[in-house]
């Protein structure tokens, strides 16, 4: 019996308009002759701030350089599938089952969408961030969702706590890809040199993570935000990845993924930095 083809996801995150990084990506790529069959961007392709998500002219131009980025990235993988972040500018949350926001003819806005990757395979997504909050004290406003409570419309909007995702099947697999993470996973914790520990995690997205009509459906969950902590943490068996900033540290993930009795599962994970090139 002929073994099935693994199918390949790079995971990039946090790029923050650094465009001369996504240059020096692609030649690490080259030399490193990596291939993949989607690439994925956790957010953050800007570096907007959230008191200019109001100025058009300043949104237009963000526009622009996302765009840029984008046909960049193309260059290594013909499919890039994306959330935006909280850096990122307003248009691209637009974006829904029923409205799609495209930047480029071969990239896709997962915001509040789900995209099948293979046909019993989907990647759901849901951009932006919640507050970050230190002993309770919030110490950075979430965008474009100043609560916890309001992200978690858009969660369940996509992936309802029955379990029924748009368009999937019950028995699919299921890859979410958001900008910040879930609360219950220390890739989401930000430390400093003071010994305190911010949560940039959401709350809802940990309760999602344990809902029973997903846990055995769950390949993994992706996210990007929390530039520091880059890692893989299992959760009650599903692994949770932030492939780290490529702003910070030139940081990525690639990800093999095979089908195995019916479910998808991640079975490698190879961190890379291209920081000396």
């Amino acid at each position: 019996m002929e073994t099935q083809k693994p199918l390949m996801i790079a995971v990039v995150n946090d790029i923050h308009q650094n465009m001369h990084l996504v240059e020096r990506m692609e030649k690490y790529w080259k030399i490193n002759n990596i291939k993949v069959d989607y690439l994925i961007v956790c957010g953050d392709f800007a570096n907007m701030n959230v008191h200019n998500q109001d100025k058009p002219d300043i949104v237009a131009s963000s526009i622009d350089d996302c765009k840029k980025i984008i046909k960049e990235l193309e260059k290594l993988c013909s499919t890039v599938l994306y959330v935006p972040g909280n850096h990122d500018p307003t248009t691209l949350f637009h974006n829904s089952m029923h409205h799609s926001v495209q930047l480029t003819e071969n990239s896709i806005n997962l915001h509040r969408c789900a995209y099948h990757l293979k046909d019993n395979l989907v990647v759901v997504g849901c951009g932006g961030s919640v507050p970050q909050y230190d002993k309770h004290i919030c110490h950075k406003v979430g965008y474009p969702y100043e609560t916890d409570e309001q992200y978690k419309v858009h969660l369940n909007e996509i992936m309802p706590e029955d379990g029924s995702v748009p368009t999937t099947k019950i028995t699919d697999s299921l890859i979410i890809v958001t900008h910040n993470g879930p609360s219950c996973s220390h890739t989401a914790l930000k430390f400093s040199h003071n010994k305190s520990v911010m949560q940039t995690g959401s709350a809802a997205l940990s309760k999602l993570i344990e809902n029973p009509a997903y846990k055995r459906r769950l390949t993994c969950v992706l996210h990007g935000h929390t530039h520091d902590s880059q890692g893989l943490v299992n959760h009650e068996l599903i692994p949770i990845i932030n492939a780290g900033a490529l702003k910070r540290n030139q940081n990525f993930v690639v990800l093999t993924l095979r089908e195995i009795k019916g479910n998808w599962k991640v079975t490698d994970t190879n961190f890379h930095c291209f920081g000396y090139i």
